[in-house]
């Protein structure tokens, strides 16, 4: 007799079925979808992150490239320095019709042109932009400031990444120390 109660209170008796209730099952529910939600965000602003410091490396890279050609072999430029602007700042230019909006990045020469990673590389390197301006300090300087300015877009914002040398002022303009 004692067994038959016992086997009737496991299961007649509500508190000792096993298993959720329906509001269990919902709370358990929220909870993973609001903490997936947020792993979810941080993966995507950890990946915009990575993207942008790869955008900066390689613009810096590209900046500091141009930069030391301008500073190595100032004679392939063109330097305006006879029309500056009312700042004193005047454009460098690789070619004589050089667009205003600035050059696109050339792509290194390493990449094969067969490759996946080529296509990538280009789709790349074609976000980006660079343009260089020149600055005489004073009248009696002997160097040409060179500011290389790398600009891209990216969610709909420009952003820069600019560096700045100096150039010997008679390799700008051969004349100079005649004056």
């Amino acid at each position: 007799m004692q067994s038959t109660q016992r086997s009737c209170r496991t299961r007649c008796h509500p508190s000792s079925r096993r298993g959720f209730t329906l509001i269990e099952v919902i709370v358990a529910l929220t909870v993973i979808s609001v903490a997936t939600t947020i792993l979810i965000r941080l993966y995507m602003a950890s990946t915009g992150l990575g993207i942008q410091a790869q955008y900066r490396e390689l613009a810096a890279s590209a900046a500091e490239s141009q930069l030391a050609q301008m500073v190595n072999e100032p004679s392939i430029f063109v330097w305006e320095h006879d029309r500056p602007d009312a700042a004193g700042l005047f454009r460098v230019k690789k070619t004589a019709d050089d667009p205003r909006a600035g050059r696109k990045l050339e792509l290194p020469e390493v990449l094969l042109p067969y490759d996946t990673s080529f296509d990538r590389q280009t789709n790349v390197y074609d976000k980006f932009r660079w343009a260089a301006f020149g600055r005489i300090p004073s009248a009696a300087s002997s160097i040409v400031e060179v500011t290389v300015d790398v600009h891209w877009e990216r969610a709909g914002k420009t952003e820069h990444i600019a560096l700045t040398g100096a150039v010997p002022r008679s390799k700008v303009e051969p004349n100079w120390a005649e004056k």
